[in-house]
């Protein structure tokens, strides 16, 4: 794994509470909802980024399962979502077009 540095991201992205990251790969043209489920680790929820044309993928259920805080992508989230919640877990930051 990788330690991510808050530049551009130009591929899906897995981003590990500890900052570190991985690539997403998933099989087909578009990921299929049991791959997202299966790297957040439960029920998606998909959360707006700062980059408009892109999403982080987060664990539905993650505050409830006291699941850590994941600060690197927590600082993508889309600025109007700051301070309001915080992204738990496994994310995943990939281009909205994606998520079908």
């Amino acid at each position: 794994m990788k330690m991510i540095e808050m530049t551009i991201i130009e591929k899906p992205t897995i981003i590990y509470p500890d900052g570190a990251f991985d690539e997403f790969k998933f099989k087909g043209d578009v990921p299929e909802l049991e791959e997202m489920q299966k790297v957040v680790g439960g029920l998606i929820e998909p959360v707006a980024a700062k980059n408009q044309e892109w999403v982080l993928i987060m664990n539905e259920e993650g505050l409830l399962l006291q699941l850590d805080l994941n600060l690197t992508a927590t600082a993508l989230m889309a600025d109007h979502l700051q301070g309001f919640n915080a992204v738990v877990g496994t994310a995943i930051y990939m281009p909205d077009e994606l998520l079908v």
